[in-house]
């Protein structure tokens, strides 16, 4: 069955771009992918998509170069999570401007809580500035299980370390 809202995943990994692409795909969503912020950037001239997952650290454009354009253009802004492994902290200046952060390496039930997460607050005509209020962070051992056991039949256990 197919979801509301699509997903553009931005980063120069191959393989995390393909494991995003089948798992959100699976689930319903419509999966968009560019390999870096400038190919991205020519993709959203095109395309609309309902939340951004983004590496930062990439050839060509990186995740910062792209979030400092895309936040000053005319395109219309969507929720961005930041999926990357090279967390930023107080020496690397002010906070990222970004909606939350989904640490790599990850497990697949977080991908598909980000996704849930603000894909359900993603701006709408109608709705035009709705995000959530908090970051998408695990919750422990146990989020996203029913009794122990993972809940709606996906993989909890999966990660992606790319």
């Amino acid at each position: 069955m197919a979801k509301d809202g699509s997903v553009l995943i931005i980063d120069d990994d191959a393989n995390v771009r393909e494991l995003v692409h089948l798992a959100l795909g699976s689930d319903g969503y419509r999966v968009i992918e560019a390999p870096n912020g400038a190919a991205a950037l020519e993709l959203l001239a095109a395309e609309s998509p309902s939340l951004i997952l983004l590496d930062l650290v990439m050839p060509v454009m990186d995740g910062w170069q792209f979030l400092e354009r895309y936040r000053r253009s005319s395109l219309h802004q969507v929720p961005v999570v930041a999926v990357t492994a090279a967390l930023p902290n107080a020496r690397q200046g002010p906070a990222l401007p970004v909606d939350g952060i989904l640490a790599k390496p990850f497990e697949l039930r977080d991908l598909f809580r980000t996704a849930e997460q603000y894909l359900a607050a993603s701006p709408t005509p109608d709705r035009p500035n709705r995000l959530p209020s908090q970051p998408a962070r695990p919750r422990g051992p146990a989020a996203g299980t029913r009794k122990g056991r993972p809940g709606r039949g996906r993989p909890a256990r999966r990660r992606c370390s790319g």
